[in-house]
Parts: structure tokens; sequence; C-alpha cells
């Protein structure tokens, strides 16, 4: 979560950011209308006061909401959620600040801007004001490119709506045909590039061990101790075998290899005796017995303290979403044939 805190913080305060600098210019353009005897640097410093007394409220109120809504994470119980919540409640608040004091005080030693009353408002504006003889506006001759294309695009928002609508619809036609071909794909090794010393070395495990990526499959018991039912661990094997078979599994393991192996011991390592014991009652004495001897901990990436669920560890050499999503409903089909009800 925390990978993504400095792109959401830098959105919010580009955001604010933005909205106080528009309206600087808005009040920087309406003053130099108003007073245009006023020398430049006098209508800046009027603006940065005009603009931050109006719009001060609106960036308090947003910035604060916006840091209540991440704070509020604090309550949940996943610390990696909670610390999440917690700095970027933190990073908002303190864009908010920097907002309300720095961006103020940097324009106001910057060098004011060159007035650039060219939009359909300001030029009405000026218009009636001249024409009342108010005042003499200070209207820029030529604006600047950015200005003139900034401008274009709000003149066909405003006033050639149509159009616009008919331009959006086409290109929401155009997405709705090219979702079809979105190839939906999460594999993180395919950020870097094949001679990148990681997905070399990832390469070279994935050779010579099971698989550096893990899939679990998960069998949810209706009661306890349900996984020492024999019939529920020979579906459990089945899968693994059947799991065994698919492209780029390196290796499984379950709570039944382990039982298996507590079998055979029990038979003086006789390998034809490397199988599931015949009766629940047999697999809890096996439990039983290894419990005086091994650690309480043994088995907990396997089984839960109860023996309702179990788990069904793969060792895979893809880390590709759509290979896992084949794998997994390949898995679900062939699994949910087999367990016994409940």
């Amino acid at each position: 979560f925390n990978a993504t805190t400095p792109i959401l913080i830098l959105a919010v305060a580009a955001g604010h950011a933005v909205q106080i600098l528009k309206r600087y210019y808005e009040e920087y353009d309406r003053l130099s209308l108003l007073k245009p005897d006023v020398p430049s640097r006098q209508i800046n410093d009027e603006a940065i006061v005009e603009s931050l007394t109006k719009i001060a409220p609106v960036m308090l109120t947003a910035g604060l909401v916006a840091a209540a809504g991440f704070f509020s994470l604090l309550f949940f119980d996943i610390l990696t959620i909670s610390n999440f919540g917690r700095i970027t409640g933190l990073g908002i608040l303190t864009t908010l600040f920097l907002e309300l004091s720095f961006i103020p005080a940097l324009r106001s030693v910057l060098k004011p801007p060159k007035a650039k009353l060219k939009t359909p408002t300001t030029q009405s504006f000026a218009r009636a004001a001249q024409a009342n003889g108010d005042v003499s506006p200070r209207l820029s001759p030529k604006p600047r490119l950015w200005d003139r294309i900034s401008e274009n695009i709000a003149n066909a928002a405003i006033y050639q709506r149509p159009k616009v609508l008919a331009v959006f619809a086409c290109i929401i036609a155009l997405s709705l045909v090219g979702m079809n071909f979105i190839n939906r794909e999460n594999s993180t090794k395919s950020y870097f590039g094949s001679g990148v010393e990681v997905r070399q070395q990832d390469a070279f495990l994935n050779s010579k061990l099971a698989g550096t990526n893990t899939l679990y499959v998960v069998f949810e018991g209706d009661r306890e101790n349900r996984v020492k039912d024999p019939e529920l661990l020979a579906a459990i094997e089945q899968t693994q075998r059947y799991i065994e078979t698919l492209p780029e599994v390196g290796k499984t393991i379950s709570i039944v290899d382990f039982i298996k192996q507590m079998n055979r011991s029990m038979h003086d390592g006789d390998p034809n005796k490397h199988m599931l014991p015949a009766s629940s009652e047999l697999t809890s004495q096996y439990l039983l017995l290894y419990s005086m001897s091994g650690q309480p901990t043994d088995f907990d990436a396997y089984v839960d303290y109860d023996y309702r669920h179990a788990n069904l560890v793969v060792w895979m050499k893809n880390d590709s979403s759509k290979y896992a999503e084949k794998v997994v409903s390949q898995i679900k089909a062939f699994a949910q044939a087999r367990v016994p009800k409940g």
C-alpha cells in the first residue's frame, strides 16, 4: 500500500496547487482591468491576497476531508493499511500547509505575469469598462501559444458542446472496441528486461529448484478434524498429483505428504506403506505421536489448529496472472468434482 502513497499525495497536492494558481491568475486579470494605472507588482500582491481570501476556506475543507478519509484507516486491524492511512493523511496535511504558505510566498517574489485577457468573458468585461470610461484595460496584444491552445479548448467546451460530445462519443466507441484487444497481464518479472540481473537469477532458480512463485489451494472443511477424513485426504492427494502434471509446476506439498511419511515410518520404513492411513482415528494417533516430539508449529503452513482447513502449496516457475488464472480454473474444476460433501 505504501508504494502508492507518494503518488496519492502528489496527485492531491498538484490538484490543489492548480486551483490556487488558477484563482490567482483570475484575480490578477480582474485587478489589472480595474486598476490599469497601478504597478504590476502591487497588482500581483493584491491578487495573492484576494485569491487566498476566497479559496483558502475551500482548500482547507477539501484538504481536511481528504486527510480525514485516510486517517479513518487507522481503525483497521491490519498494520499495513493502518500505516498507509497514517502516512497519506499526514502527507496531505503537509501539502495543505505548503500550498497555503509556500506557493503564495513564492508567487509574491516571482515576476508578475503578463495580462492575458483574451477570453470572451474578459473581452466583454473590457469593452463594457471602456464604454463606461472607467478603465483603460491592458490587453495582451498577442497571447502566448499555450494561452491560445487552452483558450480554444475552453471555448469549444463552453460554446460548442454538441461537437465536443460527438468527439467523446467517438472516443468511447473506439475504447469499447479496443477493450477486446487489451492484454490483461500482471507479471512482476516482466517489469524488467531479460538482461537484468534479477530476471537472470530468477531463471536460474527456476531451472534448479521447484519454482519461485507460490499458489495456495485451500480446502475448507465444515467442522473440526475434517482434514483427518481419509476421503478428503485422498481428494487432496489426487489434486496434488493432477497439479503436478500441469506445465510450469515444479512441486506440491500438503499435510498429506507428512501423514504418508508417518505411516511409512510406523511400518519400519516400508516403501509399500507410503500411503494414507485407512481411518481418521489412525491419522489422529499419528499426529498425536508426532506432536510429542515435533514442534507445535511444524504444520502451521499446511493445516490450522482445529484441522478444519488444509493448505496445498504449489510452487510454479511462471508468475503470469493469465497463466495463474487458467491454472486456478483447472484446479477448481478438478478438485470440486472429488472432494466429499461439506
